[in-house]
C-alpha cells in the first residue's frame, strides 16, 4: 500500500478533522502535501506539525475553496514547492442548517453547490493539466452517506454531493485512458466538530454512542484517511470510478 516516494497531493479543508487524517495518511505514505484551509490558522498549522513529524513537507495555503483564485493558489503552490502534483483530494466541506429542504434558503442551497461541486471542480480542473505530467495521477471526491440514504434534513448538502458524485463519475470514464484514477469516498457519521460538534468533547456520551455503532465504535477521521491512501496507492490498478460508503455497514 506504500506510495510511491515523494509525490505530491492538495487536500482541501485539510485543517482538521477527516481532511487534516487524510493529509496525516498521505504523508505517512511519503507525500508532500499542500494544506489548504479556510480561515483558522491554528488547525491548519497542527496538520502540518503533523505531516513534518513523519518527515514529509507541509505547504498551507488559505482561501476560500468556491472561488477560483484559491484552485489556482494551491495548485501554483504544489508546483512552486514540490515541483509537481499527483494528487487532489476534494475534501473541503460546509455543514447545512437541518431544515426541510422546502424551508431551506435559496442562498443556502447556492452556497452549498459553490462549496461542494463548483469549488471540487474548479479544483480538478486546474491540476489536471499537471496530473497529467505524471505516470499517475489520482482524484478522491469525499462525499456522504447522505447521498445514497436521503436524510431529512441534510437538504441542499446532499444534493451538492450527489451532483459532485455524478460529476466525479463522468471524470473517472473521460480521464481513464490519461493515466487519472478517480474515485469517490462517503463517509457516514464520523467523529468530527462539523458532524458532532461539541458531543465529540464529551467522553462519557461518545462512548456510550460507540456501543451502538458497528465494530463499537463511531467511525474515527483515522480510517477515512487510511482508505483514501490506498486507493491512490496501488500502481497500474483498476480501482477507477469507484465509491465506497464508509459506514460500517449500516446501510439505510
Amino acid at each position: 500500500m506504500t506510495l510511491p516516494q515523494r509525490r505530491a497531493a492538495i487536500v482541501s479543508g485539510a485543517g482538521r478533522g477527516i481532511g487534516a487524517a487524510i493529509a496525516g495518511a498521505l504523508a505517512a505514505d511519503g507525500c508532500d502535501l499542500i494544506v489548504h484551509y479556510q480561515s483558522n490558522r491554528a488547525t491548519a498549522e497542527a496538520t502540518g506539525a503533523a505531516i513534518e513529524a513523519v518527515g514529509a513537507r507541509a505547504v498551507l495555503v488559505a482561501g476560500p475553496i468556491e472561488e477560483q483564485g484559491t484552485a489556482d493558489a494551491l495548485v501554483e503552490a504544489a508546483l512552486a514547492a514540490f515541483g509537481r502534483l499527483d494528487i487532489v483530494v476534494n475534501n473541503a466541506g460546509i455543514t447545512t442548517s437541518g431544515l426541510p429542504l422546502h424551508e431551506v434558503p435559496a442562498d443556502e442551497i447556492l452556497h452549498q453547490f459553490r462549496v461542494h461541486c463548483h469549488g471540487a471542480f474548479m479544483l480538478t480542473k486546474a491540476a489536471i493539466p499537471h496530473l497529467l505530467r505524471q505516470e499517475r495521477g489520482d482524484v478522491i471526491y469525499v462525499s456522504s452517506t447522505a447521498v445514497p440514504k436521503l436524510i431529512p434534513g441534510t437538504g441542499g448538502y446532499a444534493m451538492a454531493k450527489a451532483a459532485a458524485e455524478t460529476m466525479a463519475g463522468i471524470m473517472a470514464k473521460e480521464l481513464c485512458r490519461l493515466g487519472i484514477h478517480v474515485n469517490i469516498v462517503g463517509p457516514g457519521l464520523t467523529v468530527t466538530d462539523m458532524n458532532m460538534g461539541s458531543a465529540i468533547a464529551d467522553a462519557a456520551a461518545l462512548a456510550k454512542l460507540d456501543t451502538t455503532m458497528p465494530f463499537g465504535h463511531v467511525c474515527r477521521p483515522e480510517e477515512i484517511g487510511a482508505l483514501v491512501a490506498f486507493l491512490v496507492s496501488t500502481p497500474n490498478s483498476y480501482m477507477s470510478g469507484q465509491k465506497i460508503y464508509l459506514d460500517g455497514a449500516r446501510g439505510g
